[in-house]
């Protein structure tokens, strides 16, 4: 009778042992590579926009939306909850703050500073860039893809019972849009590709 239950204990630990590395092993690489593919994509619908409009190629915000773009790929393999929180938790404490929240706002006046007949087109293609990092964001973390396995019940019945779920979601990613949009600006000064604008 022991020796059952030591098997089944020893098959439980050597199958929770090959999923640990499955997850923090190939789904991680997975997982980074198709994000990088998918900005990658984005990165050349960009290229393809500026072709297609000489006028936004001109302009200086083009280059700067592209080097955004380049951060967001730079530093897609770092994101995850540990570094997200470690990086909330350091730059949400006095001036880091004001930082970060300026370069949230240079970055908001970058699209701003596109001309308008391409703005709308271009903000898009940058919140698709924050989809694909939130979404790249949650694959990477067992604890969200777990939380969200014991929660889905409860949250599929309050998403239902709640009217507005789309502009839940739009908060949410604007939010978070504007956090990544902050950390790659800063990147790519650091880098010294971005003028200020």
């Amino acid at each position: 009778m022991s020796e059952i239950i030591l098997l089944k204990a020893l098959s439980g630990l050597i199958t929770l042992g090959l999923f640990l590395f499955f997850f923090y092993g190939p789904w991680q690489a997975y997982v980074t590579d198709v994000t990088r593919q998918r900005l990658f994509e984005l990165r050349d619908k960009l290229f393809d926009y500026a072709l297609d409009h000489p006028e936004f190629k001109a302009c200086v915000a083009s280059g700067q939306i592209r080097e955004l773009l380049n951060s967001m790929i730079r530093f897609a393999h770092e994101i995850d909850v540990v570094h997200f929180t470690a990086m909330i938790t350091y730059l949400a404490t006095g001036d880091r703050k004001v930082i970060l929240l300026r370069a949230a706002g240079n970055v908001d006046n970058v699209i701003k500073s596109i001309p308008e007949a391409f703005r709308d087109d271009v903000r898009q293609i940058v919140k698709d860039a924050h989809v694909v990092i939130l979404w790249h964001f949650y694959r990477r973390s067992l604890f969200l893809i777990t939380a969200t396995l014991v929660l889905v019940l409860p949250t599929i019945v309050l998403l239902v019972m709640m009217a507005s779920t789309g502009n839940m979601v739009r908060i949410i990613t604007r939010k978070f849009g504007k956090f990544v949009n902050a950390l790659a600006y800063e990147d790519s000064r650091s880098h010294r590709r971005i003028v200020n604008c």
